[in-house]
């Protein structure tokens, strides 16, 4: 039996992989809250209750693919090898999954409002730091400033 809270999370995954085609087939400018339910098989006021507008649809499944992303990036990160094995194949894994879903980066840049750009650039950067080195950079170290204590 499904819980509430799993009939919820369908409805959202739904709802955003309907956003998702449509943008793909029209492009953004033609994307309505009514096609989207009318794609999702949901009716307008059920999927209001979920979403305010098609740009907050759009951002919560931004939102999803960069968290995939650095899930998938985190499991390679984490495998057995030398340093310069592991960076490698992060990197090697971090350009097939641009390569392989360029929608996602061209939507995020269509999307483009600071909320977006700030959270996920964050989250990107952080992990981005955590995957190269075993602790944080010390506080007093800036972008451009190398440091000597990011040696290892």
């Amino acid at each position: 039996m499904v819980t509430v809270e799993e009939h919820r999370q369908a409805v959202r995954v739904a709802t955003m992989d309907a956003a998702v085609r449509l943008v793909a087939q029209r492009g953004l400018a033609s994307v309505t809250m009514s096609a989207i339910a009318e794609e999702a098989g949901l009716g307008r006021a059920t999927l209001y209750r979920y979403f305010p507008d098609v740009q907050a649809i759009l951002t919560a499944w931004h939102e999803r693919q960069v968290s995939d992303h650095l899930e998938h990036l985190t499991r390679v990160r984490d495998q057995d090898g030398a340093p310069g094995q592991r960076l490698k194949a992060v990197l090697t894994a971090y350009a097939l999954r641009t390569w392989e879903r360029p929608h996602g980066t061209e939507l995020a840049a269509l999307l483009q409002p600071e909320l977006v750009r700030s959270a996920t650039t964050c989250r990107l950067m952080s992990w981005r730091v955590s995957a190269c080195m075993p602790s944080p950079p010390p506080a007093a170290c800036h972008p451009g400033q190398p440091s000597s204590d990011w040696s290892t």
